[in-house]
């Protein structure tokens, strides 16, 4: 009975890691496309003056 307990807290045990890890990875993912849509925003205002004549050559 022993040896089910022990595989039953493994099994919790690893599920519960490779949960917190998924989510450690979302967090990661979701900051990194943050920072592309302002990147991405920044480079879209550079295009926007760029052909409207805005910014200086």
């Amino acid at each position: 009975m022993n040896l089910w307990r022990k595989a039953i807290w493994a099994i919790i045990y690893t599920y519960l890691v490779n949960h917190a890890e998924l989510l450690f990875y979302c967090k990661e993912f979701s900051s990194l496309a943050d920072k592309i849509e302002e990147e991405r925003g920044a480079a879209y205002e550079l295009f926007r003056q760029d052909e409207s004549g805005d910014r200086l050559h």
